[in-house]
């Protein structure tokens, strides 16, 4: 005679447990990538550019609040810039005008949208997408606004960046995340309009995302 079976029970997940895991295949099962070799892919990769650059920054930035001559040797000033001090095309990025408030701000966000961009590029594109933008808006910067500092403008690189990305290569995720990319683009064009310092690096890094993106489609259908 068989023994009697063990009784099975069914325990009903939680409706925000079943919602958690769904965000979480969306992130990686059916997140759409960049088509580039697998020794290349950076999705679980650690965010090396956004923790170097950044860690930098606070240290030199920590540095200006030691010795305040950091402060006025890096920021923006267009007649330094005359005189052949051409380091101050890209120094700005590196210390900041408005104190501790300024440079926490700056890390805060600029942290969480660099490992989103750099999971997405890579290491080098990342560094890309961060100081052309970044130098251009402080050429753009010794017109519109002289005098100042700060990493943002890096940072909107990257918001360009992450815009074009998800445009193109965002059709799997939902809408309430995809709507984020016009948005940037629109918020870039918006403020370079008002004449606002970082309109100008959100269109440019939205305008070298799109440029790797279609690349790494002709080179991936290429080969």
């Amino acid at each position: 005679m068989k023994a009697p079976a063990a009784p099975v029970f069914f325990v009903p997940q939680p409706a925000h447990g079943r919602r958690l895991k769904e965000m979480a295949t969306i992130d990686h099962a059916h997140e759409p990538r960049i088509e580039r070799p697998a020794a290349a892919l950076c999705g679980a990769c650690r965010p090396i550019a956004t923790m170097v650059v950044l860690g930098v920054t606070a240290l030199v930035t920590g540095a200006q609040f030691v010795w305040p001559q950091v402060l006025e040797t890096l920021r923006r000033t267009p007649d330094a810039l005359a005189a052949g001090q051409w380091w101050r095309t890209f120094s700005p990025l590196f210390v900041h005008a408005y104190g501790w408030p300024h440079l926490l701000f700056n890390l805060v966000w600029i942290g969480a949208a660099g490992v989103l961009v750099e999971r997405r590029f890579g290491h080098v594109r990342w560094l890309v997408l961060y100081f052309v933008p970044g130098v251009i808006g402080e050429f753009i910067g010794f017109v519109w606004d002289p005098h100042a500092a700060g990493a943002s403008l890096g940072g909107c690189g990257l918001l360009g960046g992450l815009a074009a990305w998800l445009v193109l290569r965002g059709q799997a995720l939902p809408w309430r995340i995809r709507w984020w990319g016009p948005f940037i683009i629109v918020g870039g064009l918006v403020l370079t309009l008002c004449q606002n310092l970082h309109g100008p690096p959100m269109l440019a890094g939205t305008a070298l995302g799109l440029l790797m993106i279609v690349w790494e489609r002709k080179t991936t259908t290429d080969s």
